[in-house]
């Protein structure tokens, strides 16, 4: 366990600069906003802590955007995203050491 807390605006950071990479449509919360982390009248979807007491290690929930990319037959590979995903979320915030990515969806 780390002394570190991750706040409202580190949160609100972290899933602005993985929502604004080309290639994702958005982050998901969820069919009911249950992928959130919740903070005084704000709720961030997209991001959950893997552990309740680390909160240096979170799961990532994306929506991928193919039709950006000029539909699926010229789309780059979900799995060369990630580490792009990866460098936003620890360039927003350099104290998360562990990024898990899940693609929940997909925009055509």
């Amino acid at each position: 366990m780390s002394g570190f807390e991750l706040t409202q605006a580190g949160a609100k950071a972290i899933a602005e600069a993985v929502a604004g990479l080309p290639g994702i449509a958005g982050m998901y919360g969820g069919s009911y906003g249950e992928i959130s982390l919740l903070y005084p009248g704000e709720r961030i979807k997209g991001l959950r802590k893997a552990h309740v007491q680390d909160d240096t290690h979170l799961e990532i929930f994306v929506i991928a955007d193919l039709s950006a990319q000029g539909g699926l037959e010229k789309a780059t590979p979900l799995r060369d995203l990630t580490p792009q995903i990866r460098e936003a979320v620890q360039s927003a915030c350099p104290e998360i050491t562990t990024v898990d990515v899940i693609f929940a969806d997909v925009s055509a």
